[in-house]
């Protein structure tokens, strides 16, 4: 049916994606963890994240939420990834990447931000598939990913369209 099973509300499909990722891979996350929200905007993600008392780094070059940017434990980057990375100088707990790019940019800007997730620190992310050799595009991604990340799950969501959603542990 598609239709979602939570109850918890969101402000867009974004946000039913994220909600699913956390049921399906069973991630329990650690009030006051750190997190870098990359392709964050508007901030679904993010939203859902500081619900569970996490601390944020919204990166994206497109404007937050008003009230994600109000939030003093939300820092937003209005910048792309790829611009964020040489400044930064966290390391997180959890990377989360629903960022609009094709599987591969996206799978290579990962490998460059897993020097900034904690050893052991997980990731969950979306990779686009939206041209017609999909298990050639997923198997490239996967190969990028593997030398920084152990894969732990690959799934299509319910939320997900022309994607599926990465459950990652930091190597």
């Amino acid at each position: 049916s598609g239709r979602s099973y939570f109850a918890e509300p969101v402000p867009n499909r974004a946000g039913l994606k994220m909600l699913e990722a956390l049921d399906v891979f069973s991630i329990r996350l650690r009030h006051g963890d750190h997190v870098l929200d990359l392709g964050a905007a508007p901030g679904a993600w993010t939203e859902i994240l500081r619900r569970r008392g996490l601390h944020v780094t919204a990166v994206a070059p497109t404007p937050m939420y008003d009230w994600l940017q109000a939030d003093p434990n939300v820092c937003v980057m209005q910048m792309t990834a790829e611009e964020y990375l040489p400044q930064c100088e966290t390391t997180y707990d959890l990377i989360v990447n629903d960022m609009k790019l094709d599987a591969q940019d996206s799978a290579r800007v990962m490998t460059q931000y897993a020097q900034h997730l904690r050893e052991e620190g997980i990731a969950i992310m979306t990779l686009k598939l939206r041209l017609r050799n999909v298990r050639s595009l997923m198997d490239h991604a996967l190969r990028l990913l593997r030398p920084q990340y152990k894969i732990i799950r690959v799934r299509q969501l319910v939320s997900n369209r022309k994607e599926v959603t990465l459950f990652l542990r930091r190597k």
